[in-house]
């Protein structure tokens, strides 16, 4: 038998705009500004992005893993729109057209749909677990405030001194770095004073695009062409920064979350 005492909240602003199908064109567009939160993430969490374990960091310290979901985007906008094309009989360009100008230039249908959100929440780990944490996750000791200057794929959290990668802190407590580091090492045997999620990982973007049409052979037979672009404008959407406070490459992207552009055609027969 098992119980959890853990919690979880989500508040938010939601917007939806749509128009429906008017002069061959219909939208919908989706905003949400929310923020979710919980003191457990549990085995739910995302690999590389927050750091994640599925137990506190102190069993005795429920409070101190209260942060936002690991899944958690402040900004979240999506969104899908269809248009008929107005080329061809029966529209305002081409109405006239000849049959075969018609077959080339009519019928055709563009869609597209969007997803652009904000960054998914980055805890800041130490090097080491001195403390033997049962998670085997030790948080790094926040020592001051972040300071983000000149962002970079090199330096996420900026070229500020507070950003510097810090190996320990003092017997006062302050970072060895001229005392401007915002993360250090605990002292052995602590648990890190880091919060969960006190950092954010970038944002995604993706589009992608398709066009549609249908060729009239004969009597009951059609020919249909499409083509989808996936990231149609093959935006790279970067991965996590590197979270370890004393590391070398803290701050660091290596990755990416998003895939190159890719095209498919097809051609469909039916009879």
């Amino acid at each position: 038998m098992s119980a959890s005492n853990a919690m979880m909240n989500y508040n938010a602003l939601q917007a939806t705009f749509r128009d429906r199908m008017s002069h061959g064109l219909q939208f919908t567009v989706n905003y949400a500004y929310g923020l979710a939160m919980t003191d457990a993430n549990g085995f739910f969490s995302i690999i590389g992005i927050a750091g994640p374990s599925s137990s506190a960091q102190n069993f005795y310290d429920q409070g101190a893993e209260y942060g936002p979901v690991d899944q958690d985007t402040r900004n979240n906008l999506n969104g899908a729109v269809v248009w008929q094309l107005p080329f061809g009989h029966g529209h305002a360009i081409g109405g006239d057209a000849g049959h075969l100008t018609d077959e080339v230039i009519g019928g055709w249908k563009l869609a597209m749909t969007a997803i652009a959100y904000s960054g998914f929440p980055v805890t800041i780990n130490n090097a080491s677990n001195n403390a033997f944490t049962k998670n085997g996750v030790q948080r790094a000791d926040h020592l001051r405030k972040l300071h983000v200057r000149n962002r970079s794929v090199n330096h996420w959290f900026g070229t500020d001194p507070s950003a510097t990668s810090c190996s320990g802190v003092n017997s006062a407590g302050v970072g060895i770095d001229n005392g401007v580091c915002a993360y250090g090492s605990p002292s052995d045997g602590t648990y890190g004073t880091a919060s969960v999620g006190s950092q954010r990982a970038p944002g995604l973007q993706e589009y992608d695009m398709s066009a549609a049409k249908s060729f009239s052979i004969e009597s009951g037979q059609t020919l249909g062409f499409r083509v989808d672009a996936a990231n149609v404008f093959n935006i790279t959407s970067l991965g996590a920064p590197n979270r370890v406070a004393q590391s070398a490459n803290f701050g660091q992207i290596t990755s990416v979350d998003s895939q190159p552009r890719q095209l498919q055609l097809s051609i469909k027969y039916e009879f």
